[in-house]
């Protein structure tokens, strides 16, 4: 199922502590993701106000990013690099395509009969659409010879070679969230598990 995506949002909730960020925390953060390789997209800085229609995924506030550490809200790298800091300080890292926004992925054919009527009529090239996986695809032409819709599901940094920079700047300890916003953990019982066969199990 797909949708138009019209606006991102940010929600924040106020939060102070002196602590370091673990697995289950809330906290806010600015992020900056500067390109290392040519192409149209040079900086993403949250700390600029930026609204892009066309590219919600490219959208700034200004304001810093609130998120849970550990529920993939953000991407891994993210939330590796900000691991261990305090309110306050910074960290950076150089990452690969992989790390970062993946590399570049071939065009997306969706056949018409398959989007909604309502949908499709509203679709043109440069139209964001959000899946129900939460990716962003830009509709880059519709082809009504082939009965299909043609989808870029590319970042604009996709394959590109990024400096992450993240500066902290709330904590709210795990232990003091509501008991409904923690983060939930799965544990698994190994007492009575049983030897793997070596390859497909351990």
């Amino acid at each position: 199922m797909l949708r138009v995506l019209r606006n991102s949002r940010h929600f924040s909730r106020r939060a102070f502590s002196s602590s370091q960020v673990e697995l289950g925390d809330r906290v806010s953060v600015h992020y900056s993701f500067e390109s290392k390789t040519a192409g149209e997209i040079e900086k993403i800085d949250s700390k600029v106000d930026v609204e892009n229609p066309t590219r919600p995924d490219l959208h700034t506030t200004g304001k810093p990013l609130p998120l849970l550490v550990g529920a993939s809200q953000v991407m891994k790298s993210m939330e590796t690099l900000m691991m261990g800091l305090k309110v306050g300080e910074k960290n950076s890292e150089i990452l690969s395509p992989k790390q970062a926004f993946g590399d570049v992925q071939p065009d997306i054919r969706v056949p018409q009969d398959q989007i909604p009527g309502d949908l499709l009529s509203k679709m043109a090239p440069g139209i964001p659409i959000l899946t129900q996986q939460g990716n962003v695809l830009v509709v880059r032409k519709v082809d009504d010879v082939a009965k299909d819709v043609i989808f870029d599901p590319n970042h604009p940094m996709a394959g590109h070679t990024v400096e992450l920079d993240l500066e902290i700047v709330e904590i709210e300890k795990s232990d003091s969230l509501p008991f409904e916003d923690r983060l939930v953990i799965p544990v698994m019982e190994t007492d009575n598990c049983k030897k793997g066969d070596g390859e497909n199990f351990p």
